[in-house]
């Protein structure tokens, strides 16, 4: 456990704000080292699958360099990481959205996204980097398949107590977990349904509060106020109350600001 937690920290101490290139360096260089020990310990998925179902063997393209290989070494900044991550685009009108999702979900760099303190700004680089991304969320069932996948993954948490689970597996779980929902505040449709998801996500996380707590925890907040301010933007004033404190930041979430999004959220998903 101690060194499930201690790895778990590490990730989490990347998320931080980066205010300018010396930052944002140092924090790729961190993320891609944690990459790098995934990939050895777990083999070339980064994304931790648990269904059958959602599972990335089988499709009809994979990236070609990952994490923990030596072309993946040789690469000398961010930038070339993108590039080769790339999918060609003559293939992308090609994927189903199922696949496309699978595969986006594999995205080497999608772990990022949790470089930002401002999660949004994490999201809309991914999303200018990556055209699988771009191409991705044009689709009009985009939410039907990531809600798959993230209502898949809540049904698993037992994995994170299982002796047999190593800890960089469980990690990446909640890991998983983590970037899925940043996903879903983007979708553009079946709101019920996803806050739904998001509070059945809460309420395991709540149950297995020992792994998930503070940041981790925070981004399940983020996303459901996000969700919420598409129901009506008379919401955003109770969601932020007299806090003057964003929700939108993973650091810190003012009480006031968890207990009306928890409020909002029982109160919208019926």
């Amino acid at each position: 456990m101690k060194n499930l937690l201690y790895v778990f920290l590490c990730i989490l101490a990347c998320t931080c704000n980066p205010s300018n290139k010396d930052v944002e360096d140092q924090n790729f260089n961190e993320i891609n080292n944690l990459e790098g020990q995934f990939a050895v310990a777990k083999g070339s998925d980064f994304f931790y699958c648990v269904c059958d179902a959602s599972t990335s063997k089988g499709l009809s393209w994979d990236y070609p360099i990952k994490p923990g290989s030596e072309e993946w070494k040789q690469l000398q900044s961010h930038l070339h990481k993108v590039f080769s991550c790339l999918i060609p685009n003559v293939l992308l009108p090609s994927l189903s959205t199922a696949e496309l999702t699978a595969i986006c979900l594999q995205y080497p760099l999608l772990f990022n996204i949790l470089a930002f303190n401002d999660i949004n700004q994490g999201f809309d680089t991914a999303i200018e980097e990556f055209n699988g991304l771009k191409e991705l969320f044009n689709r009009a069932d985009v939410s039907t398949e990531l809600l798959k996948w993230y209502n898949c993954q809540i049904k698993n948490f037992s994995l994170l107590t299982d002796e047999m689970v190593n800890d960089f597996d469980k990690v990446s779980f909640m890991t998983s977990l983590s970037l899925l929902e940043i996903l879903l505040t983007r979708v553009e449709d079946k709101y019920k349904e996803v806050l739904q998801s998001l509070v059945d996500g809460y309420e395991r996380k709540l149950e297995y509060e020992h792994f998930f707590s503070g940041k981790n925890m925070n981004i399940n907040y983020f996303s459901r106020a996000h969700i919420i301010l598409n129901f009506g933007e008379q919401y955003l004033l109770e969601i932020l109350g007299l806090s003057s404190s964003s929700y939108f930041g993973v650091t810190v979430v003012p009480q006031e600001t968890k207990d009306a999004i928890n409020r909002l959220s029982y109160q919208l998903k019926q």
